[in-house]
């Protein structure tokens, strides 16, 4: 496995050698600004490789098991579900529920990677039988969480999902991308803070077009009962879906080692009615983009 101490290494190696030919630091500089971008790049990009195929595996071994068996394996020890609109520890559930029969079965259609490589989130339809021979009972999409643990294993941090009308025809494109470093440099990183803060009062202001431009061509919202709405013209018509006066109630904050992915989750509140939500914020070379909303 490629690590960041081999990165270091290779760094070093790599500034001896170049010094030696140029002996010019400001040429040397540039160089391995370069070089260690390439490698960086190279190294997020590899990560968003090995947390697809971590959600692919969970989804092998969950249909070949059961549900229970699944979650025990692949969620973190830290990690969350949510029931009646909280989060709850997913081990919790699993470890006292009984394995029940059913196929579980589900694939990732979008993903993001930190450019960090170390946190990432995934996205796709899922659908549930009581037998591989058996017709759908149910279906949906599901949102995930992703963060690589010390010793380079993937976890699943939070895991929610909507459901919608089974017969719904599934989408047949795909969007994987790894954010930039290049856009980690600077006060950008700090200025999410804002973004958030700024998106939840444009919902309660019911202004559309401040919310249009906290998106990107590729965001997705997964609201319940609806298939996914996937880019800005798709999530325009998903405003007037959204629960009248919902007040977003944060809960808990996680971030990428670089900083340019962020999840917050927790109860969306709509009168009596209390939901939960997962935002993930990405940094693009604009500023900040809600990149995923889901609401459950």
């Amino acid at each position: 496995m490629y690590t960041a101490a081999h990165t270091l290494i290779h760094w070093d190696c790599m500034a001896v050698f170049i010094f030696r030919k140029t002996q010019n630091q400001d040429q040397v500089k540039k160089i391995l600004t370069c070089i260690l971008f390439v490698s960086v790049s190279a190294s997020a990009q590899n990560a968003l490789q090995q947390m697809v195929a971590a959600e692919k595996a969970f989804a092998a071994f969950t249909e070949k098991h059961t549900v229970k068996e699944g979650f025990l394996l692949y969620m973190d020890s830290a990690g969350v579900l949510f029931r009646n609109g909280k989060a709850v520890r997913a081990i919790d559930v699993f470890a006292k529920q009984p394995a029940t029969a059913g196929v579980l079965n589900w694939k990732p259609d979008f993903a993001v990677m930190g450019s960090s490589g170390d946190m990432g989130i995934s996205s796709g339809p899922y659908s549930f039988r009581q037998t591989m021979n058996d017709t759908v009972v149910s279906a949906g999409h599901f949102s995930s969480v992703w963060i690589r643990k010390g010793n380079g294993e993937w976890k699943n941090r939070v895991d929610l999902g909507v459901n919608y009308d089974k017969n719904i025809p599934q989408n047949q494109e795909s969007f994987f991308e790894t954010l930039s470093a290049d856009n980690t440099s600077g006060t950008m990183v700090a200025d999410f803070f804002p973004a958030e803060q700024a998106f939840i009062e444009a919902v309660s202001a019911g202004d559309r077009k401040k919310i249009i431009t906290m998106l990107t061509d590729h965001s997705r919202w997964l609201l319940d009962q609806f298939a996914p709405f996937d880019g800005k013209s798709s999530i325009e018509k998903a405003l007037q879906q959204l629960p009248a006066n919902i007040q977003f109630r944060e809960n808990t904050r996680l971030r990428s080692a670089a900083g340019d992915l962020v999840c917050i989750y927790g109860s969306a509140v709509s009168g009596d009615k209390i939901s939960a939500y997962i935002h993930v914020w990405g940094l693009q070379a604009d500023g900040w983009k809600l990149l995923l909303q889901t609401i459950k």
